[in-house]
């Protein structure tokens, strides 16, 4: 009993002694002098709190077990154009004047007297003559020398037709098949004729010009 006894007395005073170190302790905490917080240092700790939980909820509206897709580049497409053959040139060549040298009466001066066709009607005439529009400037028995009102010379051969300085051409559209002859000033196809040479045709539509060489496929 008087072990038991002892063993109690010694247990209760090392619990006194463990409560005096704990209310030290507290006591040395209190102690500790207060650090105060700048008005610049309570401005920054604000702004960061601030910012990491904007951080937490853009975080939690987002679904964080969504695929992350990377947006691809986009690239503008360009448009290929596919141009269709229209235009054909098949032929250029002198407008016919639809005159003809046919006939001809040769007399013992040399002087010749000639028949000459014109739009399916027959005419006499000889050096000096007109007809249509045209004057008789030299006449033999192989040739006849016209002069227009422009002082243009155009030259008839015996038994050959007649053409003048002016052109035409044959222009094919190539979807239809279609063939038409034209000379300067006409249309064709929507297009105004501005000009036709030897080896070309120029075209114009809504101020826009095309150029057409013989014997190459174009398209509008």
């Amino acid at each position: 009993m008087l072990i038991f006894g002892a063993i109690v007395v010694i247990c209760g005073m090392q619990a006194v002694n463990y409560g005096r170190y704990i209310s030290g302790r507290i006591d040395g905490l209190s102690d500790v002098p207060e650090k105060k917080v700048s008005p610049d240092e309570e401005n920054v700790a604000d702004r960061l709190l601030k910012r990491n939980f904007s951080d937490i909820l853009e975080t939690v509206k987002r679904n964080i077990f969504a695929k992350i897709v990377k947006e691809q580049p986009v690239f503008e497409q360009k448009k290929v154009k596919v141009d269709e053959p229209l235009f054909e040139v098949l032929d250029i060549e002198p407008k016919s004047l639809d005159i003809e040298y046919l006939g001809r009466i040769l007399f013992a001066d040399n002087n010749v007297v000639a028949q000459v066709n014109f739009q399916d009607r027959s005419y006499i005439v000889e050096s000096g003559s007109h007809l249509a529009g045209y004057e008789v400037v030299f006449l033999d028995s192989n040739n006849i020398h016209l002069k227009d009102k422009e002082g243009e010379i155009i030259k008839l051969v015996y038994r050959k037709k007649g053409f003048g300085k002016e052109m035409t051409a044959q222009i094919k559209e190539t979807k239809t098949n279609q063939i038409q002859v034209v000379t300067k000033g006409s249309e064709v196809f929507g297009y105004k004729v501005l000009d036709i040479d030897k080896t070309s045709v120029l075209l114009s539509k809504q101020g826009q010009h095309l150029k057409l060489q013989k014997g190459k496929v174009y398209s509008r």
